[in-house]
């Protein structure tokens, strides 16, 4: 059952006009309350989903192809050096997500802006044998729900 709109959820009532850059009958885009750096834009369904998976087709690829508009905007605005996209959701409520309703962030970087992903520190290499068991579990659970390349 999609739940269309959640009374408790700030991005379901979004009223903060003044930081709208775009809207649409699907979507709507605004400069984040708490941005990484400056020009920090969020991609946000007007329908209450909570998760990536949970977006129909037609919406997922809709807020893809907003990004890649809006993202060119966001580079030549502030001159970034990069362009993250992070698709926020926090399916087990631990806190890794603010606010309960899926969003994409496109977040400027900039070469000293001292923001810290470090993909180095994450894990370390994991080796063909245990990515060809990881990839060979993901594609049996594809192939169940009937999804093959």
């Amino acid at each position: 059952m999609e739940i269309m709109v959640k009374p408790d959820c700030p991005f379901c009532d979004f009223s903060d006009r003044e930081v709208l850059i775009y809207e649409d009958e699907f979507t709507f885009a605004v400069i984040s309350l708490r941005p990484i750096n400056k020009h920090h834009v969020m991609i946000i369904p007007r329908k209450h989903y909570e998760s990536f998976v949970e977006l129909p087709d037609d919406i997922a690829s809709h807020i893809f192809l907003l990004a890649k508009r809006i993202s060119g905007a966001v580079r030549r605005v502030c001159q970034a050096d990069a362009i993250c996209h992070i698709s926020d959701d926090d399916v087990t409520g631990t806190g890794h997500n603010l606010v309960a309703h899926y969003k994409l962030h496109i977040i400027p970087r900039f070469k000293n802006d001292k923001i810290v992903i470090n993909w180095d520190l994450a894990r370390e290499e994991a080796g063909l044998e245990a990515r060809s068991m990881f990839a060979r579990e993901i594609n049996d659970e594809l192939i169940l729900n009937g999804f093959s390349s």
